[in-house]
């Protein structure tokens, strides 16, 4: 008995088809399964994947306090958004489980910051931010924000943040939001001292407070006096707008921050500004104002 090659029996198939028509559709079911044949034979194996690597900055990460770079990267902004000529000069606290929320809290500062930094561009106003969340089983998750808003709009846009808080899923009652001026008045953070009363010291009296739960190193490094204990955060615990970001600060010119060796010193050099120093000891304790 002799073999025959595949292609012999394909050609004598055909052969036979041609005197039978009939027999085509079997000739191509033939050719289908000698097709699937050779392309299991030729696929690579499979390869089983890997799991999903965790993001940096997923929503369901937690942390139990703020870190020292951190809290690091939260003052430097603060201090830097002055030489962008944002200063910040207003302090909102937003207690979002009291507003009925009680999920996605990141996701809610994050729609809010987007909502009022969209109605302040069409004003053509400038945005900057850094937000803190803290939580606790009495106070709830709440965010404390420090922002920029030019002096002239901020009375449009108090009317304009229950609303925004509406769009977030939540509802406005007392308690809810809370909002005061960083300085004597709005204006104070643009002329820097009003009355013998220096804005930097208010700003480090609230960084101060805002940092209370950050970690042994910063309390350490930066002298902080506030503290409390640690709150369990999902998600992030602290950001700042892009503008005061890290990458900002590192292409800023010609103001330019440089961290000393001992971490404990920002020194911010604006020629021709209110601002023009050699070395502001912000951070360290003969200037902590005490809260």
């Amino acid at each position: 008995m002799t073999l025959e090659s595949p292609s012999a029996q394909i050609s004598a198939q055909i052969d036979g088809d041609r005197r039978n028509p009939e027999g085509i559709p079997e000739l191509a079911s033939d050719l289908l399964y000698t097709r699937a044949s050779i392309s299991r034979a030729v696929s690579p194996p499979e390869v089983p994947s890997k799991p999903a690597r965790r993001q940096r900055n997923s929503r369901d990460r937690t942390s139990d306090c703020i870190k020292y770079h951190q809290a690091k990267n939260l003052i430097e902004a603060a201090w830097y958004a002055p030489e962008k000529g944002l200063p910040l000069n207003r302090f909102v606290t937003i207690h979002w489980e009291c507003a009925g929320i009680h999920s996605d809290f990141q996701g809610c500062t994050g729609r809010f910051l987007k909502l009022a930094g969209d109605w302040l561009g069409l004003r053509n106003g400038a945005f900057a931010w850094v937000w803190i969340r803290e939580g606790g089983e009495h106070s709830g998750d709440h965010v404390h924000i420090l922002m920029h808003v030019p002096p002239e709009l901020v009375l449009f846009f108090s009317h304009r943040q229950r609303g925004w808080i509406k769009a977030c899923g939540g509802t406005c009652r007392k308690g809810v939001i809370k909002t005061k001026p960083i300085g004597r008045n709005y204006r104070h953070a643009l002329c820097g001292i009003q009355h013998g009363r220096d804005y930097r010291d208010d700003l480090a009296r609230l960084l101060n407070y805002v940092l209370k739960e950050a970690d042994a190193d910063a309390h350490t490094r930066f002298n902080l006096t506030r503290s409390k204990p640690s709150s369990v955060i999902i998600g992030k615990r602290s950001a700042t707008s892009q503008n005061i970001g890290r990458a900002a600060r590192r292409r800023a010119t010609p103001a330019r921050i440089t961290n000393l060796p001992n971490s404990s010193e920002i020194s911010i050099r604006a020629p021709g500004s209110c601002w023009e120093t050699e070395h502001l000891h912000m951070l360290s304790p003969s200037t902590w104002p005490h809260v």
